[in-house]
């Protein structure tokens, strides 16, 4: 499977990375790119899957270590492979943690950016899926088992815990989700929400910055 130009390994356990997410990573490039001060720059890359958001950013831009989180640890295994393949492992690391649970300690205030496209399909639309996608893929990879926004909704409640203060958090949305989830950013406190459009012209990324770090409970 090709991303960005780079070929990836994918088989059942993971999504089979879409064209749609290259724009995630063109905007993580370009954010890179543009900044100074302490260097490595930190990303969080939640729900990982097989890995190409983070190898892919890693591979091209070279002040960046990224740690990739996945709740299945067969996935992770995938994203090592892939990570190995692309002779990144020294920037790239991969580790088992679902984001409906708390934050481990060492992962609170961390990071200078956190990235995701996570599964943000509504259940009801899942049987009227393709069948290559829906019977070849895994379905908590794809919806969230409700309305398609569980995942936004915790992943903006945890991004003031997670990040270092005025850091963004990019988000991959479904094509009729980008004012939702820019309302629900915006209900947290954060600022300089942005809608970036994908190659078919989809309100497909959603950034914004978050300018607390502070901790959860």
């Amino acid at each position: 499977m090709h991303f960005v130009g780079l070929s990836f390994k994918v088989d059942p356990r993971v999504l089979i990375p879409r064209p749609e997410t290259e724009t995630l990573v063109e905007w993580l490039m370009m954010w890179a790119k543009d900044q100074s001060g302490e260097l490595p720059l930190r990303v969080l890359d939640i729900g990982t899957g097989c890995g190409n958001i983070a190898v892919s950013v890693a591979k091209f831009v070279k002040h960046l270590h990224v740690t990739g989180v996945d709740v299945n640890p067969a996935t992770l295994e995938l994203a090592r492979m892939n990570a190995a393949d692309h002779d990144v492992t020294d920037r790239v690391e991969f580790l088992e943690w679902d984001m409906f649970q708390d934050p481990p300690q060492w992962l609170r205030s961390t990071f200078d950016a956190v990235v995701s496209n996570p599964p943000y399909i509504p259940l009801a639309e899942w049987e009227s899926l393709e069948p290559h996608i829906r019977n070849f893929e895994p379905q908590r990879a794809l919806t969230d088992g409700g309305d398609g926004y569980a995942c936004f909704r915790r992943i903006v409640l945890l991004a003031p815990s997670l990040l270092k203060a005025g850091g963004p958090v990019a988000l991959e949305v479904g094509h009729d989700q980008a004012g939702e989830v820019m309302s629900l950013c915006a209900q947290v406190g954060a600022t300089n929400g942005q809608v970036y459009p994908d190659m078919q012209g989809i309100r497909r990324l959603v950034t914004a910055h978050f300018h607390s770090s502070e901790q959860l409970p």
